[in-house]
């Protein structure tokens, strides 16, 4: 094996060789991010009740309630163009990518526990290894939903073959936020916090429990708001065949990446300082 060199400015810097190098790094762990995500795995559902049947139980308990209160009149889920059930179980399997994907990532360097002092690998294949659960669990909401097809005789649009290419922004996304606060958090411990209380109102601004609105105000909070521009289209495609507004998903794509690069450099410039925090505890 090529030895590798390190010099004094090897973790700094913006320029291209930085990212090469980055993307060299990461890939050489890759083995390393699998153990993790294997040890991930393994330790949550270990001595559990129901094993991986608890995660089915999440989805079922946060749809049900809403379905049952726009049932009774309580909530207004308005005109969503299929049986509403398959319209929230659609929702909430894209939403739980962001609740869950960014909670887990930005606690990814704790759970590392003494691995992050102890050994030299890239910091990043813990977040990378969290943000891997959150993909079962969301393929485990997706089963969900697809059963809530079948229950309610709703037949997906052929456009559904391009739904794996509409989430990798949201994923890109999830994964940008979960660096940055994976190391914002070693630095001030309640940022975290507050980005987690936020998000249910990031969910509620977002058309995923009720159909868009015709309020012009609300359609411009929406228009702005770059969840609702990765969370619906790819289940519009699911659902209707094309995506209602593909500007909207452009640039809160461009976002995802951007976001995702910035962040990921940031987080690879501080993981010296990352590691002597960690490692004094």
């Amino acid at each position: 094996m090529r030895p590798k060199v390190y010099g004094p400015d090897t973790n700094l810097g913006w320029g291209l060789r930085s990212w090469i190098e980055m993307f060299h790094t990461l890939h050489a762990h890759r083995s390393m991010t699998w153990m993790m995500f294997r040890r991930n795995f393994m330790a949550r559902y270990k001595q559990t009740l129901l094993g991986m049947g608890g995660a089915f139980m999440e989805p079922v308990f946060v749809v049900s309630s809403f379905i049952i209160l726009d049932v009774i009149g309580v909530w207004d889920a308005g005109d969503t163009g299929v049986a509403f059930a398959v319209y929230a179980f659609m929702g909430q399997a894209l939403w739980g990518i962001v609740t869950s994907g960014i909670n887990a990532c930005s606690v990814a360097i704790p759970a590392g526990g003494s691995l992050v002092g102890k050994i030299n690998f890239p910091r990043e294949t813990l977040v990378i290894a969290q943000l891997a659960q959150v993909i079962v669990d969301v393929l485990i909401r997706l089963i969900i939903a697809s059963a809530v097809f079948i229950c309610c005789k709703t037949v997906p649009a052929w456009t559904t073959i391009f739904f794996p290419f509409a989430i990798l922004p949201l994923m890109m996304f999830t994964l940008g936020i979960g660096l940055l606060l994976a190391f914002i958090n070693e630095l001030i411990r309640d940022i975290g916090h507050y980005v987690t209380i936020s998000l249910p109102f990031f969910f509620f601004l977002t058309p995923i429990m009720y159909a868009p609105p015709e309020h012009e105000w609300m359609q411009k909070i929406i228009a702005f708001n770059p969840f609702a521009g990765l969370v619906l289209p790819p289940r519009d495609l699911v659902l209707y065949g094309h995506i209602s507004n593909p500007y909207q998903f452009i640039w809160a794509s461009i976002l995802s990446v951007v976001l995702l690069l910035v962040s990921w450099r940031m987080f690879h410039i501080s993981q010296v300082r990352l590691t002597e925090r960690t490692g004094g505890r």
